[in-house]
């Protein structure tokens, strides 16, 4: 089975990652083939990131980015983020079904989703870069900043919180807590509003609201420092 796949449910399409499916080069080419396909799918009605694991994305690879260039390492990050920016003027609803931790690239996907559910009972959203001693790339920066609140931002950005499911709800970061075996079916009840809305128009709409964070990504970064 592959790291990362497509099962389809009643018109929705789950993106299931596999355990440890941290991003590096191959996931991502994956990731980003997988996204086209969905988008190219007018059958499907909404789009659910989860994962089969007990973590729903642990971020990137680290053992990659350690032996990586500079170069293939800014390569990786920015292609994330351009998969992301497909995501955030996706032409059907988006959500996650937060089954674990959602760490760094994990926990941006979340922000980047129209909803979010999370596990009420285990597993964390946080950004770790503050404890791992990264900057983030100026598309990053702005997804993070964009999609939280100042609070939020200095809570998890700036000293590394990390957030359990029920907190997450209470900050406004996802939309609701759940038992881990009904998250796929909250997150198909919370896009009920938006099902079935002209898909030009979605993401028309969608791109207007993301513009500074899709700016960003569209000038990709040069350094990763």
């Amino acid at each position: 089975m592959s790291d990362i796949w497509l099962d389809m449910d009643d018109g929705f399409a789950i993106m299931r990652f596999a355990e440890n499916a941290s991003m590096n080069p191959e996931r991502l080419t994956l990731w980003g083939q997988l996204v086209a396909q969905v988008e190219a799918d007018e059958s499907v009605k909404g789009l659910i990131l989860t994962s089969a694991g007990k973590m729903f994305h642990q971020g990137f690879d680290l053992a990659f980015m350690g032996g990586a260039s500079p170069d293939d390492i800014l390569e990786l990050v920015n292609g994330a983020m351009d998969v992301m920016g497909r995501i955030l003027q996706f032409p059907v609803p988006t959500a996650c079904a937060v089954n674990g931790h959602a760490f760094g690239l994990g926990a941006m996907m979340v922000l980047a989703a129209d909803y979010a559910a999370m596990r009420e009972d285990r597993g964390f959203f946080c950004l770790p870069e503050i404890d791992l001693g990264m900057p983030l790339i100026p598309s990053m920066n702005a997804l993070v900043t964009e999609r939280l609140s100042p609070t939020n931002v200095r809570d998890v950005l700036f000293a590394g919180q990390r957030i359990s499911g029920p907190d997450a709800v209470a900050r406004g970061i996802v939309d609701e807590a759940a038992p881990e075996a009904e998250l796929i079916e909250r997150c198909k009840h919370l896009m009920q509003p938006m099902l079935g809305k002209q898909g030009p128009a979605l993401t028309r709409l969608k791109k207007d609201a993301a513009a500074p964070i899709l700016a960003e990504i569209k000038r990709r970064a040069v350094s990763i420092t």
